[in-house]
């Protein structure tokens, strides 16, 4: 390249003779006459459209320098290099020669990310020109849904607003569009009809509140053309009978219960007066038993209780910073951290038996969470907690250093923020985020958890959150406030 801006130069110059007079082409050796301009070597270079704009995404502009001599006359011939910096764009040419009147122009297509933009030109060893674009997103072909395939009771709201995200055709997001939201099944209704796309391009329409006309439920989302639909079922309408923190019952399945998705089911709302750690045991006869506990939506089950042979690791390959699995088996309680406050409890069968005898009973758990086992927590709880060596650990290097953490499991919506505060005098808190398929989902490093961690869960399920501290082999007492 630099030979090649040694040879644009000298287009651009004429030859001095040794004697002070300028060397000619051409026969007769004819004098210059005082009119003819003389050129010399660039000196200057100037942009000759504007140097900040802003266009559609992947779209094409043209930008321009023109370059003088010391005298301020344009230079003919000049080698001129266009680069692009930022924004992944394209340029047609990156290498030109100043015309005639010293101007050099390219093609620049902005990049297919929405944002800046940035090019760099040179004019041998003279200061850079720079132009910047702001690329902007293009127009609406897509609505990504948030708070799909959701069940709940008829006249009832569901436990996840619904959102969509406006994406155009290279996925960026779309702000200030208009979103309508229609209900089109079930005769339900929206807390709103219509929202305009943030920055971000998520636009809501708050809570659906579920019909009674049909099982299945729906909304459509548009905005012009472009649209998508939720879909929502109605859950069955089971009778609840009371029961209290220590109490027992004896019950049965059987084919005069209520159903759920096939399945009798007996329904329990349990009463629990404090924040505490509450462990509800299932023990069947004759069929394979399943508990639930739900408010709203779903905050813990049977089916979660036993760890999942996917390590959750936070580095994959290889295996690093793993987190041990629960020591909880199959027949252990559900046990769950709830606050002050009503919880529905389902008991229903897996398996080929539908119906058989059971005893179900609750009881308060140990204070703290402990030994680890599986523990499901949810929103709108305050507690006091220890870190202690008899908690899961989170490996490193082979067991050096170790990490003592609390291990829980939350369910959460995509898209329903949440957000987590822990504090301790005894160590510095520290939080690790895995996403329900086991795959690391990040952690609070470089947050200050006493103010306040804001989880963004991209899926809908159980995550495991992994409460522990950045100093090794360290405990000590901690607050913990998830909301």
């Amino acid at each position: 390249m630099r030979k090649l801006f040694r040879s644009f130069l000298s287009l651009a110059t004429v030859t001095v003779a040794a004697g002070g007079g300028l060397s000619a082409c051409g026969s007769g050796g004819g004098e210059k006459t005082p009119t003819d301009p003389i050129q010399q070597a660039p000196a200057s270079v100037q942009a000759n459209t504007p140097t900040t704009s802003s266009a559609p995404v992947a779209s094409a502009i043209t930008i321009g320098v023109t370059v003088r001599d010391a005298s301020g006359n344009p230079v003919a011939g000049a080698g001129v290099s266009f680069e692009v910096m930022s924004g992944g764009g394209s340029l047609s040419p990156s290498v030109a020669l100043t015309n005639g009147s010293g101007s050099a122009t390219t093609q620049w297509t902005l990049g297919k990310a929405a944002g800046a933009n940035q090019v760099s030109v040179t004019v041998g060893n003279l200061s850079k020109v720079t132009f910047n674009a702001t690329g902007v997103p293009g127009a609406v072909v897509s609505l990504e849904k948030v708070g799909d395939l959701q069940e709940g009771a008829a006249g009832a709201p569901l436990a996840s607003p619904l959102r969509v995200k406006a994406l155009d055709t290279h996925g960026n997001a779309v702000p200030g569009t208009t979103v309508t939201f229609a209900v089109t099944a079930g005769g339900g209704s929206l807390q709103s009809s219509s929202a305009t796309t943030d920055v971000n391009g998520f636009a809501t329409a708050g809570l659906w509140t579920l019909g009674s006309g049909a099982a299945d439920q729906a909304v459509t989302a548009s905005v012009g053309a472009i649209t998508t639909v939720f879909t929502a079922k109605l859950s069955s309408a089971c009778a609840s009978t009371a029961i209290n923190v220590g109490a027992s019952v004896n019950g049965a399945l059987s084919s005069n219960d209520c159903q759920i998705a096939g399945r009798p089911a007996d329904v329990y709302s349990l009463v629990n007066t404090a924040t505490q750690l509450v462990a509800i045991t299932l023990k069947p006869t004759g069929f394979t038993g399943k508990i639930t506990v739900s408010a709203g939506g779903e905050i813990a089950t049977s089916d979660q209780v036993v760890a999942s042979g996917t390590p959750r690791c936070v580095f994959p390959a290889p295996a690093d910073g793993c987190h041990s699995p629960s020591v909880s088996k199959a027949d252990d309680p559900v046990t769950i951290l709830s606050p002050a406050s009503s919880r529905s409890v389902t008991v229903t069968s897996t398996g080929a038996a539908l119906e058989g005898s059971y005893v179900l009973s609750t009881e308060q758990s140990a204070a703290n969470i402990s030994g680890c086992r599986t523990v499901f927590v949810e929103r709108n709880i305050a507690t006091n907690q220890q870190l202690e060596s008899s908690d899961c650990h989170a490996v490193y290097g082979g067991g050096n250093p170790t990490y003592y953490s609390d291990d829980v499991k939350i369910f959460l919506t995509a898209g329903s923020n949440v957000t987590v505060t822990m504090a301790s005098t005894a160590f510095t808190p520290f939080l690790d985020i895995f996403a329900p398929n086991g795959s690391y989902a990040g952690g609070c490093a470089g947050v200050d958890l006493s103010t306040g961690c804001i989880i963004k869960p991209t899926a809908t399920g159980y995550y495991l959150l992994g409460f522990s501290a950045l100093q090794a082999s360290t405990g000590g007492a901690y607050s913990l406030n998830i909301q």
